[in-house]
């Protein structure tokens, strides 16, 4: 789970930007992230062997992230990891406990 885009861009940006330039930032950010993911996006070694012990261990996985659904359900499959995870809760951010309690009900 990490820190939204639309707030990581806003904290570092050096000057406070107008709705339209951030909108024009958001954007650019997007297109370049979609071109360059999958030389970017890269799993920790091991993770894979990591997931088949909790797997055969009977753990049920789950992923909560900050990122929109299409973007992560694309990132679990590039890196080849999608189908060890049951499903997953999107959009999380640290003030955003109501979707954090959704995801753990879901457990």
């Amino acid at each position: 789970m990490g820190i939204p885009i639309e707030v990581s861009l806003k904290k570092m940006a050096v000057e406070a930007l107008t709705e339209d330039a951030f909108a024009d930032l958001l954007a650019s950010f997007r297109t370049l992230y979609k071109q360059y993911e999958s030389e970017w996006v890269k799993p920790f070694n091991g993770i894979s062997e990591v997931l088949d012990s909790l797997k055969r261990r009977g753990k049920r996985l789950f992923v909560l992230s900050s990122k929109h659904s299409e973007v992560l359900k694309r990132n679990l499959v590039a890196l080849g990891i999608f189908s060890y995870f049951e499903g997953y809760v999107v959009q999380i951010t640290s003030l955003n406990t109501n979707r954090i309690r959704m995801g753990l009900t879901i457990l």
